[in-house]
C-alpha cells in the first residue's frame, strides 16, 4: 500500500515549480514536457523521472526516492550566441541554489539529495528550431512511501 497520495504528488511538482518561478528568471515554468516551442528567453519544464525505494527505510515502511527532471530551455540561436550557454548555466545554478536553500521543500519531503543533483547539457530540435537545454536531475527522498507487511 502506498502512503504517497495524489495530493502529495501534486504538491511535490508545485513546490519545484514555485522554487523556479520565485527566481524570476524564466518566461515560463511548466510542470510537463512542452507541447509547443518554449517562449523567447529562458524557460523551465518539470517532468517525472525514476522512482525507487531507498535503503534508509524502517521495519514497517519503505522510504523512496522520486527524481524530477527539470529542463532549462533557451533558443540556441538567440543573439548574441556567446550568451546562450552562460544564461543556461546561470538559470541552472540559480535553481540548484534555490533547491539547496530549501532542501526539505518546506518540510514536505525528507530532503532533496543535493549532492546527487546532476545537470547535463544538450540540444533539442523543436518546431523547426534548435534549443539549448540543460537537464537537471533532482532526486527527492520521501519518508515512508510504502507500507511493508507480511
Amino acid at each position: 500500500m502506498s502512503n504517497f497520495s495524489q495530493a502529495d504528488a501534486e504538491a511535490l511538482f508545485s513546490r519545484i515549480r514555485s522554487a523556479a518561478k520565485k527566481l524570476g528568471l524564466a518566461a515560463a515554468v511548466i510542470g510537463h514536457d512542452p507541447e509547443a516551442a518554449p517562449p523567447a528567453g529562458l524557460s523551465y519544464s518539470i517532468m517525472l523521472g525514476p522512482v525507487k525505494p531507498i535503503l534508509s527505510s524502517g521495519l514497517d515502511a519503505a522510504s523512496g526516492e522520486i527524481t524530477l527532471m527539470v529542463h532549462v530551455w533557451s533558443s540556441a540561436s538567440k543573439r548574441p550566441l556567446d550568451k546562450v550557454d552562460p544564461d543556461v548555466l546561470w538559470a541552472t545554478c540559480a535553481l540548484m541554489g534555490a533547491l539547496a536553500g530549501s532542501f526539505t521543500l518546506g518540510g514536505t519531503v525528507r530532503d532533496i539529495d543535493i549532492y546527487s543533483i546532476t545537470a547535463a547539457p544538450g540540444y533539442v530540435p523543436f518546431e523547426g528550431k534548435e534549443y539549448r537545454v540543460m537537464q537537471i536531475t533532482v532526486p527527492i527522498e520521501i519518508n515512508d512511501m510504502w507500507v511493508l507487511s507480511a
